[in-house]
């Protein structure tokens, strides 16, 4: 059985993605994404949530955010393909890690 779940963001190292499971406790996931941050696919993974022992379809779409994520302004802005996106605070932390 697998989860459907849409990508938050993407870059040449994780596709992070925000949990499905109510009870995690971690809010986000990530996992490894083979280099390639352009092509939008579905990729089948393993959760890596402590609450759930099945798998992940993870969509990544037109509308994934995708760039270099660990170099974040401190405003909490990131810009993408000429466009201003907003973190959310979550998100944000998240990345920080």
């Amino acid at each position: 059985m697998s989860k459907t779940v849409e990508a938050v963001c993407i870059d040449d190292v994780h596709v992070t993605y925000k949990c499905p499971n109510p009870r995690c406790k971690d809010g986000f996931h990530r996992h490894g994404s083979c280099g390639d941050y352009e092509t939008s696919r579905i990729e089948n993974r393993s959760s890596h949530c402590q609450y759930d022992d099945c798998n992940v379809d993870i969509v990544i779409c037109p509308e994934t955010l995708r760039g270099n994520f660990r170099r974040l302004s401190r405003t909490g802005y990131k810009v993408v393909n000429k466009k201003r996106y907003r973190l959310t605070t979550d998100l944000q932390f998240f990345l920080d890690m």
